[in-house]
């Protein structure tokens, strides 16, 4: 029987595969690419794991490499305006800050600003050109150096309402009203569940500076009461807790640059 012809044509010395008479068949493993890696990319990729982990391990590191972070960004007193303007408002405003806040209210004020004027997203280097574009898009937007957001001037200084809440005077104004409410709040409930210490009081203080509302201001301190004062208890608490983590890292990391700038903590804490 005259077999039919297959169509391949046969090259002398080679298969139809095209390998080599003899040649074994390479497998499949070995013809993957294989990554170009420099010896330098595994070297920074184990630092960045150590830095990570000692971070992890060690607080202090973690808060030095925040405050080195925030400091650099910050970059008060150099000729071109900083990314993180916080710092700066609060040298330039500082005057209005110790005009409007009582005395033991006048660093968590300053920290306050120092904080909520910092955001590199909505306020880069200080300028308000960013949120009020926004502002033409979401009408909720926070604003200014004490990132407002609209019906807080008539929530906290009513006698301000109408005011601009880019105006510097009128956000530490109206920052001033929230940590005032937010601190008769605090007594309040101190006198029905047991006072707090000043550091606590003061604690607290940095979480509510953040409420918008008066609810979120008074669920902040009802939380802390309803924890027993414990702070490893309502820093732990799984749907706020990260967010008033992070609240109090931003807020003491700036209190720290304050004090070495001459703001006094309030007697007690």
């Amino acid at each position: 029987m005259t077999a039919t012809p297959s169509g391949i044509k046969w090259v002398p010395g080679y298969t139809a595969t095209g390998l080599g008479e003899g040649a074994a068949q390479t497998p499949f493993y070995q013809s993957l690419p294989i990554p170009k890696a420099s010896i330098g990319y595994f070297v920074c990729v184990i630092l960045l794991l150590g830095t990570v982990t000692f971070m992890a391990v060690y607080p202090a590191l973690r808060y030095g490499v925040w405050q080195a972070g925030i400091t650099y960004y910050s970059s008060v007193g150099r000729a071109t305006p900083p990314l993180l303007h916080g710092r700066s408002d609060v040298v330039t405003n500082a005057e209005s800050i110790r005009r409007f806040a009582p005395r033991h209210l006048e660093l968590m004020l300053a920290a306050s600003i120092a904080h909520q004027a910092s955001d590199p997203k909505d306020r880069p280097y200080g300028t308000d050109a960013v949120e009020m574009v926004a502002g033409l898009i979401d009408p909720n937007q926070s604003v200014g150096i004490a990132q407002l957001r609209p019906g807080e001037i008539e929530e906290w200084a009513p006698a301000l309402a109408g005011q601009s809440r880019f105006d510097p005077d009128v956000a530490i104004r109206v920052m001033t009203g929230k940590l005032a409410d937010a601190e008769q709040y605090i007594r309040l409930q101190g006198m029905e569940h047991g006072s707090t210490s000043k550091t606590s009081h003061f604690m607290l203080l940095a979480l509510v500076q953040n409420c918008a509302e008066r609810s979120q201001m008074e669920q902040t301190v009802d939380s802390f009461f309803e924890y027993g004062g414990s702070w490893e208890q309502m820093l732990g608490d799984h749907q706020y807790g990260g967010l008033w983590n992070e609240q109090l890292r931003l807020i003491l990391l700036h209190v720290d640059w304050l004090i070495l700038q001459g703001w006094e903590l309030p007697e007690g804490v």
